[in-house]
């Protein structure tokens, strides 16, 4: 009796993941290699003209930014404008039940962003020309993003120099 106990409270054990969730599982399994990333991208100074001030992605944010839910991914690392900005850096590998919902939470991401930052110029009568054309030029930026699918992630870049940014999260990204 005690035997068949130990057995499948083992079996449990396996099967549930000793009661991790899927947001422990993925800092256990990835945290280092995302931590490397958003340092990387953070700490050097040609990095920081890029970025400025973003949030870096949480379960929470994932959610209410992106519309991506925890359990829909496999990893993922990232950060997004504190406020209303172009520039952002987004790599989510989903789980393969999820591909379609979660390039298309993030293509919606990137078009909502693109749009806001246009309103901000039709829905502000008293902007400068000067401030028109900074709404115009970060609006541009974000449609021309780069997007891209790498090793099971996908990838969305808004910066000054999306090659660069994607190097060091292709070389860094498990």
């Amino acid at each position: 009796m005690k035997k068949s106990l130990i057995v499948a409270l083992s079996l449990l054990f396996v099967v549930t993941g000793c009661g991790k969730s899927d947001s422990e599982k993925i800092k256990s399994k990835y945290g280092s290699s995302n931590e490397k990333i958003v340092k990387k991208l953070e700490s050097t100074d040609d990095m920081k003209t890029y970025f400025g001030d973003l949030k870096v992605l949480d379960d929470n944010l994932l959610s209410t930014q992106l519309g991506v839910r925890v359990e829909d991914v496999e990893n993922y690392v990232g950060a997004v404008p504190y406020l209303l900005d172009s520039k952002f850096y987004i790599a989510i590998k989903p789980k393969k039940d999820n591909k379609k919902r979660v390039k298309e939470s993030l293509d919606s991401y990137a078009k909502q962003l693109e749009d806001r930052l246009r309103n901000q110029i039709d829905m502000n009568t008293e902007i400068s020309e000067e401030e028109k054309t900074d709404y115009t030029k970060k609006a541009d930026m974000v449609k021309n993003h780069l997007s891209k699918e790498v090793n099971g992630y996908y990838i969305y870049i808004s910066s000054e120099n999306n090659e660069k940014v994607l190097k060091i999260m292709t070389e860094n990204l498990k």
